[in-house]
């Protein structure tokens, strides 16, 4: 099944990458906004184990700050971009949450 999944993933990207190439600042333009939201929620994420790995006030407040700058940028990303790019933020972050939770579940049994 791996090898499956890893055709499938060799074949889309190098085709997107060719797609890329003809018409390349509208393909960074239709990218860059689900990417940096999707950056904003894989910090996020990261910096939540601060709370688990660190018992020290000072790196937990630390933490605390830097959480709530990645909302406030994940926040910025999505109040600022309008139209189609307003809905691939949206897309990427539900999607993010429906895969994360599939795989929880998928953990679980």
């Amino acid at each position: 099944m791996n090898g499956n999944v890893t055709k499938i993933l060799a074949i889309f990207s190098i085709t997107l990458s060719m797609i890329g190439n003809i018409n390349y600042s509208t393909f960074y333009t239709t990218l860059i906004v689900p990417s940096i939201t999707l950056l904003y929620i894989s910090l996020f994420s990261s910096f939540i184990s601060v709370f688990k790995y660190f018992k020290s006030f000072t790196i937990r407040i630390a933490g605390v700050i830097a959480l709530a700058l990645f909302l406030y940028g994940d926040y910025n990303v999505i109040t600022t971009s309008k139209g189609y790019l307003f809905l691939e933020s949206i897309l990427a972050i539900v999607l993010t949450l429906i895969i994360s939770i599939i795989l929880y579940f998928r953990k679980k049994i």
